[in-house]
């Protein structure tokens, strides 16, 4: 069994590329663009059935060629996790590239609960 994330638990990355803020904010943002360094094509349900699949992305905020952020949301809603949020940050170099900082902060797992006539206790059925 894997443990849930945690709210506090995130991911950061920070590194400079040798292009501008942006081409770097074109990279992040053009849809042809952004397919060339990060695949859509993913795991399916199928593939992995206990994991879901990030593919719902809407953008919470936007500042063009210093920061965008966005929301993640699994595509199976029977996951047990909300929204995780993703921030880019980028800054211009002395020598005309990009600080690039990305911060992935997990979702927050969320108690299952069944709704009250769903049949799930076995007493009341027992009782019937």
């Amino acid at each position: 069994m894997t443990p849930s994330p945690k709210p506090d638990e995130s991911v950061t990355f920070e590194c400079e590329l040798d292009a501008s803020p942006e081409k770097v904010w074109r990279a992040l943002t053009v849809p042809e663009l952004l397919a060339e360094w990060l695949p859509t094509d993913g795991p399916t349900q199928e593939d992995a059935p206990d994991k879901g699949c990030l593919s719902v992305v809407e953008t919470i905020e936007s500042r063009p060629h210093e920061m965008l952020r966005y929301s993640l949301r699994e595509e199976n809603a029977e996951a047990g996790l909300e929204d995780s949020t993703v921030t880019f940050e980028l800054r211009p170099t002395a020598n005309g590239g990009t600080w690039l900082r990305l911060v992935h902060v997990a979702a927050e797992a969320r108690p299952r609960i069944r709704a009250p006539a769903a049949n799930g206790n076995v007493l009341m059925r027992a009782a019937a």
